[in-house]
């Protein structure tokens, strides 16, 4: 015996259901079914990959990792599982990005100009240094006229 189940669903999730539904080939009632059978048998490798919490995401990354499926055990933030970072205060958060920028921002202001020539001229530079020879030039030439 079969029973029915009603829900409602947001228009724009309805159809991409069925659009999903139409590119497996496959009847809506059906795949829905085998979702719900493996959310109820716990199988691993259909129930691990559930998407982030969005509500609680800031929008940017929202909007970054809002096709990426994330199991709470999936490392999310440096050595922070998914469920650690989001367990961190908002305060907590702040600390770990601000930390995360500095570091990478003294890596990149610690790098040292190596290999530059003692003979280099800054960019830009050697063109007005020729003119500035061929004027030198030119005016040796003229003044020799003269």
């Amino acid at each position: 015996m079969t029973e029915t189940l009603t829900i409602q669903l947001n228009p724009k999730l309805k159809g991409a259901l069925d659009q999903k539904c139409r590119a497996m080939k496959e009847p809506v009632d059906k795949v829905v079914e085998q979702l719900i059978q493996d959310f109820v048998d716990g199988d691993a490798s259909q129930t691990k990959a559930t998407p982030l919490d969005q509500e609680r995401l800031d929008p940017f990354i929202a909007e970054l990792v809002k096709d990426v499926k994330l199991s709470d055990d999936d490392l999310f933030f440096g050595d922070l599982t998914a469920k650690e970072y989001f367990a961190l205060s908002d305060e907590e958060r702040e600390a770990l990005w601000t930390k995360a920028y500095l570091e990478e921002l003294d890596k990149t202001e610690s790098k040292k100009e190596e290999g530059v020539s003692p003979n280099a001229v800054p960019a830009g530079q050697r063109l007005s240094e020729e003119m500035r020879r061929r004027l030198r030039e030119h005016r040796r030439r003229h003044t020799s006229d003269q």
